[in-house]
């Protein structure tokens, strides 16, 4: 038998994909730089991440259209450590003063064991949220006259993990203190945190679920860019810069963006 024979008549030939127009169609932003950090690549998506359009940004070091320099640089730490960066949050302003909150990971591109610059992948946390499907188990439940539909009958689980969960949210809802709950997107955050609400004395009162992202942002915009208040419900000060606009309860959504810094705040 010959040595071709077993040879697969759909071979991917991974020499004819071109993965520059791949890139550009990927939901993450991507940067490609040269060894000096200077941009060669800027897809689409990173594009409407930085509210920047490519044609302005290519050929430019990317410490020119962010407010960064060679040791805050993420690209430049990768490029001078000739190191990857993995999943690390990541907070930059653009020099057109948009701020952005990411998950970034930068990789080294190396040529005969020769750093020749780097490889960026930017996650938008606004993005991101905008883009996850609410849950259609939620579309199936009616509203229980607060402003919530689950209940501890609700969650189902037969894990030992699953099962102490809950036993601690059943305890916590007797409580009078925040009360954090923490894990990846789509792992029932809200699902027990309205089964909390629902188990507690504060039942009758409508729960209200926001994200702590808008709040967030608009305090960074404040506090660096000076920027006015708007119509916010939160009312920013220094240091105090949290106030509630209700006495009801509230649920705060992705909390992993918002720095341990600011954390208390939404917290205390």
């Amino acid at each position: 038998m010959s040595k071709n024979s077993h040879t697969h008549p759909h071979h991917l030939d991974m020499s004819s994909i071109d993965f520059i127009s791949l890139f550009d169609r990927l939901d993450d932003g991507v940067i490609i730089t040269d060894r000096n950090g200077c941009i060669l690549f800027y897809n689409k998506t990173q594009s409407t991440i930085d509210s920047l359009a490519p044609k302005d940004v290519l050929g430019l070091k990317v410490t020119e259209i962010y407010d960064l320099n060679d040791r805050t640089s993420m690209i430049m730490k990768c490029i001078t450590k000739k190191a990857s960066i993995r999943n690390r949050t990541f907070f930059y302003r653009t020099i057109s003063g948009k701020i952005a909150h990411t998950i970034t990971s930068v990789y080294p591109i190396f040529k005969d064991e020769e750093i020749t610059g780097a490889v960026c992948f930017v996650k938008d946390y606004e993005l991101l949220q905008r883009s996850t499907p609410m849950s259609a188990s939620c579309e199936c439940h009616t509203d229980l006259g607060n402003s919530t539909k689950f209940t501890f009958a609700d969650l189902v689980g037969s894990s030992a993990e699953f099962q102490r969960a809950v036993k601690i949210a059943r305890k916590a809802a007797s409580s009078a203190s925040p009360i954090m709950l923490y894990g990846e997107t789509g792992t029932g955050k809200e699902l027990f945190a309205q089964s909390i609400h629902n188990h507690s004395n504060r039942k009758e009162k409508n729960m209200w679920l926001s994200t702590v992202l808008p709040y967030l942002m608009t305090f960074l915009k404040v506090y660096y860019l000076g920027q006015p208040e708007g119509h916010s419900p939160v009312h920013w000060t220094k240091p105090d810069f949290l106030k509630w606009p209700t006495e009801e309860p509230f649920f705060w959504m992705n909390f992993s963006p918002c720095p341990y810094i600011f954390r208390q705040n939404f917290c205390g």
